[in-house]
């Protein structure tokens, strides 16, 4: 039996971490290009000004919902210009003589998170939010940043990849025991002691592939492998993020997975080591934050269901490899006894 809740994948237009810059539109667009330049390097983050065409009325044919959403699929948020009425968490851009616009004065912009005007500004009597001169570029890069951070950080879940058939290995590679429980127990109890929670991902047919105290999820995709067991996770809970482990890592070991954990930045698609043998990322010993799931979509959509190919062009946060071996998959019966071997004897020196 699947764990899958009843809750669907935030909503947005053009990215999960949006803030509007609401004000004239020369002044929001020029704002804009400073924090851009400012976070140019560090940060990939989107503008759409406040001209880009967004529904009939504008005279121009608007990008469709899905065009929208995968304009900025790889940026880590978006900056949106608005002339008028927002929803989103909102800057509030003053003009020239320090007046806000209209809509806030009818109580049409209801999420305003900070106040930019002009240099000198004196504050409003009872203003209590955070205030910015249109010139201090780092201190409002800065607040935006961090409300954008305080945002994106999810709580962090593991997921023990066993749905694999085993061909090559000949036998259940999630049951194999290498130092006195099932494989698919020790990565478990290992990502147990860096996630919330933890679940197994199992394909359909697969129910006896259970771990005590651990919750299964069945994969509610297509035969993509991987991919369909870590989008069958983030579906049943698509606010969480992953720690993925398959079941074939003999070597696997706490402090790899607290270095992962400890590098994590959840504004990236994703965090994983890089290979030891062709520095290409990691993807099945990695942390893969919420925001991932359209592009895996996107590749399982297009005849790529390759986890690590997503990684490759998705700019995710890239670790040095781990200690020696720590990531030495096994699956083959040779292998296997050879890491049963070396686990043995580093375990009885």
């Amino acid at each position: 039996m699947g764990d899958h809740g009843a809750r669907r994948a935030r909503a947005f237009t053009y990215h999960p971490f949006e803030v509007a810059l609401c004000g004239p539109p020369d002044a929001t667009a020029a704002l804009a290009g400073r924090l851009l330049q400012h976070w140019r390097g560090r940060l990939d983050v989107g503008f759409v000004p406040h001209d880009a065409p967004r529904s009939a009325r504008s005279g121009t044919l608007p990008p469709s919902r899905f065009e929208r959403a995968c304009a900025f699929v790889d940026a880590d948020f978006v900056l949106v210009g608005e002339a008028g009425p927002s929803d989103l968490p909102t800057l509030l851009v003053l003009d020239a003589e320090g007046q806000a616009p209209q809509e806030h004065a009818e109580g049409r912009i209801p999420n305003v998170i900070g106040v930019v005007g002009p240099a000198g500004r004196p504050a409003t009597p009872g203003e209590v939010l955070p205030s910015f001169s249109h010139d201090d570029v780092a201190g409002l890069a800065a607040f935006v940043e961090a409300h954008v951070r305080a945002r994106a950080a999810a709580p962090l879940y593991g997921l023990v990849l066993a749905g694999g058939e085993s061909r090559r290995m000949g036998a259940p590679k999630w049951a194999l025991d290498y130092a006195g429980e099932p494989h698919a127990q020790r990565t478990a109890r290992l990502l147990g002691a860096v996630c919330e929670r933890v679940f197994v991902s199992v394909r359909p047919g697969q129910e006896d592939r259970r771990v005590p105290g651990v919750p299964a999820i069945a994969d509610a995709f297509p035969p993509w492998g991987p991919v369909a067991g870590l989008l069958s996770a983030m579906e049943a809970h698509p606010d969480a993020a992953w720690l993925v482990a398959a079941c074939d890592l003999p070597f696997l070991g706490e402090p790899a997975l607290q270095t992962l954990v400890a590098g994590r930045d959840p504004l990236k698609i994703a965090t994983a080591f890089r290979s030891a043998r062709d520095g290409l990322p990691e993807p099945l010993c990695a942390v893969w934050e919420p925001r991932a799931r359209l592009r895996l979509l996107q590749a399982a959509g297009m005849g790529l269901a390759c986890p690590r190919r997503v990684l490759e062009g998705s700019a995710p946060v890239l670790l040095p490899p781990p200690s020696a071996g720590a990531l030495e998959n096994a699956n083959t019966p040779a292998e296997y006894h050879a890491a049963r071997a070396a686990l043995h004897r580093s375990a009885h020196p």
